[in-house]
């Protein structure tokens, strides 16, 4: 079947990579996205002049999948610098900051024992040799380190003193889940891919990106795909529009860019041990509050600050939007960011507006005090699947996934985020793999 159609099932930041480098090599991709917006969790709302990332945010330098195709697409002119400072909470309520700019002098200030600083040596020496091993495209590559979690990790080879003040925090605020309940390649790879990076951001909001993008293709929205099926040279969609009605459309090949639970419902063909697999996947959620301020906060130079259990059980981290990049807030006035762990984040899931923004201010007050009394309005958001929650042990099973899906998938291939630990660019990586798979099968079949 001579088609130059290809399908792309999701319009999130995987779907729109695939998407882009289908097109690239001259096919003419169309997407289905489930909901009303493109971009999945890069959302952002403007009102009022304030700009408010809902969901991720910034985008270290080690994000190279993502940025190399924002500069191939023409739209490195909006991206702007980000700060590179991050502040950890202690618990007597002051913040110790670190920066990309000066991470050595930064760190040797840090309030460890010396024990602890010589300690974290070792750290740095376990991190270094897993690097290479450490994949935004395929962290299955990372196998053979994913015997404990990070918190037996830090109990064996450093100490308490390090466990609690720099490796829980860090795993909370960008895991959303304590360092014993998930993997110890999860906090080697925030170590070395997250932190320490320069920053940027979008000019105006992560959703700028995904809506500049997303206009170059055919998306269909509120597009409800019951399920997709390879048929010898081709691949048919099964999907609802916005208005009920169901349809069929065909397709030269497709990519499954959605969260890892969807996909055995979509791809009944598929095997029952990967399907099986994928239905084991978790993400932790995550409950947001973003208050818009008359007046910015004093004495608090981080844009984001992670804060260990020991200071509070449930809130992980504030991100001071108005330091992040420039034009977040009008001048003069700031925006805070207040986040939930998993566990806080699903008794609040369903509990009202007004309940969520007072827990999680009032939270925040220890080390911002007096914020609620400057609040103009309050923005709250909600997220069912922000992380990857990989257990130990996870990535041994996901290095069977990906052989198995090597063998085994031909015209549809898998996109998502769920190949490595959650982000916008292991999205970006997911898709441009699942894209490029695709293309070989085709040409072979073409050629």
């Amino acid at each position: 079947m001579a088609m130059r159609e290809v399908a792309v099932i999701g319009a999130g930041v995987s779907g729109l990579a695939a998407a882009f480098r289908l097109q690239q090599a001259g096919f003419k991709p169309k997407l289905f996205e489930g909901s009303d917006h493109v971009g999945g969790r890069t959302l952002s709302t403007t009102r009022d002049g304030f700009i408010i990332d809902r969901g991720a945010g910034i985008l270290p330098s080690r994000y190279t999948n993502l940025l190399k195709l924002v500069e191939e697409a023409g739209l490195g002119h909006i991206l702007v610098p980000a700060s590179g400072v991050f502040g950890f909470g202690q618990s007597d309520g002051s913040v110790t900051y670190l920066s990309a700019e000066r991470q050595l002098r930064d760190a040797l200030k840090f309030p460890l024992s010396t024990r602890s600083k010589i300690t974290a040596v070792k750290l740095l020496v376990d991190a270094a040799r897993s690097s290479r091993k450490l994949s935004f495209e395929d962290l299955s590559l990372a196998a053979s380190l994913d015997t404990e979690s990070a918190g037996d990790y830090a109990r064996r080879r450093l100490n308490t003193e390090l466990l609690e003040r720099l490796v829980d925090p860090t795993v909370r605020g960008l895991a959303g889940t304590t360092a014993d309940d998930i993997s110890n390649v999860d906090f080697f790879f925030a170590l070395l891919k997250f932190l320490g990076s320069k920053f940027v951001a979008f000019r105006d909001g992560m959703c700028s990106y995904s809506t500049e993008l997303s206009a170059r293709f055919d998306v269909e929205l509120n597009a409800l795909v019951s399920h997709v099926e390879e048929i010898e040279d081709h691949v048919e969609v099964h999907w609802s529009d916005a208005n009920g009605v169901e349809r069929h459309s065909e397709a030269a090949g497709c990519v499954l860019a959605v969260p890892a639970s969807q996909v055995p419902s979509l791809y009944p063909q598929m095997d029952l041990w990967r399907s099986e697999f994928l239905d084991g996947v978790r993400y932790t959620k995550l409950v947001g509050v973003h208050v818009a301020l008359s007046k910015p906060p004093k004495n608090v130079p981080a844009a984001c600050v992670l804060l260990p259990k020991a200071v509070h059980p449930g809130l992980i981290a504030m991100v001071l939007e108005h330091l992040k990049a420039p034009g977040r807030a009008p001048a003069g006035k700031g925006l805070v960011g207040f986040f939930t762990d998993n566990g806080w984040a699903e008794e609040l899931m369903d509990s009202d507006d007004d309940v969520v923004i007072k827990e999680l201010v009032s939270g925040g007050e220890r080390f911002l005090p007096g914020v609620s009394n400057d609040i103009e309005f309050a923005v709250v958001s909600r997220w069912n699947e922000v992380v990857l929650h990989a257990r130990p042990g996870h990535y041994g099973g996901l290095r069977t996934f990906v052989e198995l899906s090597k063998s085994k998938d031909k015209l549809i291939q898998l996109g998502g985020d769920f190949f490595s630990s959650a982000n916008v660019n292991t999205a970006t990586a997911g898709g441009e793999r699942a894209a490029r798979d695709l293309l070989a099968v085709l040409r072979i079949r073409s050629g």
